[in-house]
């Protein structure tokens, strides 16, 4: 999106310039005009052009009502060539008037005014084929976009200038630091790239994907804990809190309870973040299985100074959830893993 908005602006800048350049030097037509009057028939080009540009095209051309297209540019390139006509009547005049007969003189106003009107039909024309490019350009963005957002892909920009089709489900959470995004992954090192974190978040699911605060999105999945200060996320088996925005940490915590709802609600098990105490026991299960793998259900509670039963019943909820891994030893006690 960046790029082509920068090629249209880059065409737009060099055509201007080089029309000003013309204009203010004076047209061949009118050498004894000034630039004051230059630069208002410049202006009224530039009107014109632009309300091709942003009316014409987008409201009529591609609503596909070409005949009221036609006559409304039409009526255009004829009042601005009138109004310019007018403006500088007096040039043309003073250059022609004193070289001529009067009859080959209002030969030469008609001939004039044709001139004007071939040359800003041009300019409208010019705008109407940049402003088609520039929808056409947006249009193959968007449906690129579209397929990759059915496939549950997200298209990443790589420093290289090569691109990198992700599946948005392998995605941890986005890191903006130093002006750059890193994209955690479930498998693999992380992606770098230059896009704004904020370009990114365009393309990913309001419903997969949350920002936790101004440098950081995170996905609901990947959410071991919570509460109304921190969102404790699982990175390659590496348990992170993340700060909340304390500005919205109302309406995040909101989001997240919803979700945390919903999912149960769809996966017909009990909500196991229901409280700021089970979310706190939640986050120091999985920082303590990380540090050490393959420890008992009793070592956790030990370790974590609660109960084996509610040890237990946290454990299951974290491995019904795909968070950790349980294995049955020989003597029959449980070991936990994190997947």
């Amino acid at each position: 999106m960046k790029n082509h908005k920068l090629i249209i602006f880059i065409v737009h800048f060099v055509f201007w310039s080089i029309a000003s350049y013309l204009f203010l030097n004076n047209s061949f037509l009118r050498p004894y005009s000034s630039i004051l009057l230059e630069s208002v028939v410049l202006f009224i080009l530039m009107c014109s052009f632009y309300l091709s540009y942003f009316v014409f095209v987008p409201l009529l051309m591609m609503r596909r009502k070409l005949l009221i297209f036609f006559i409304f540019s039409t009526l255009l390139v004829l009042l601005s060539s009138t109004i310019e006509f007018q403006i500088m009547k007096k040039s043309i005049e003073h250059c022609y008037m004193h070289n001529m007969s009067i009859q080959i003189y209002k030969i030469a106003l008609h001939g004039i005014y044709i001139f004007l009107s071939v040359r800003n039909a041009c300019f409208i024309l010019f705008a109407d084929v940049v402003k088609l490019c520039e929808m056409q350009a947006i249009q193959l963005q968007q449906n690129q976009k579209s397929t990759l957002q059915a496939t549950h892909h997200l298209l990443i920009n790589l420093p290289d200038r090569t691109t990198l089709a992700q599946d948005i489900h392998q995605i941890v959470c986005l890191k903006y630091e130093e002006r750059k995004t890193t994209i955690f992954r479930t498998h693999g090192e992380p992606i770098t790239t230059y896009n704004s974190l904020a370009s990114i978040e365009e393309d990913l699911p309001t419903d997969l994907f949350i920002r936790i605060n101004r440098n950081t999105v995170v996905a609901y999945s990947h959410i071991v804990s919570y509460d109304s200060c921190t969102v404790t996320l699982r990175i390659n088996k590496i348990m992170e809190r993340i700060l909340i925005m304390p500005a919205k940490s109302e309406e995040i915590v909101a989001m997240l309870k919803e979700w945390n709802a919903q999912k149960h609600q769809s996966s017909g098990t009990p909500s196991s973040v229901s409280t700021p105490y089970m979310e706190e026991k939640r986050a120091l299960i999985c920082e303590y299985i990380a540090q050490h793998p393959g420890c008992s259900t009793q070592e956790i509670g030990q370790q974590i100074h609660m109960s084996e039963r509610n040890a237990q019943r946290i454990l299951q909820q974290l491995k019904n959830e795909g968070i950790v891994d349980c294995k049955k030893m020989k003597n029959g006690e449980k070991v936990y893993t994190l997947q």
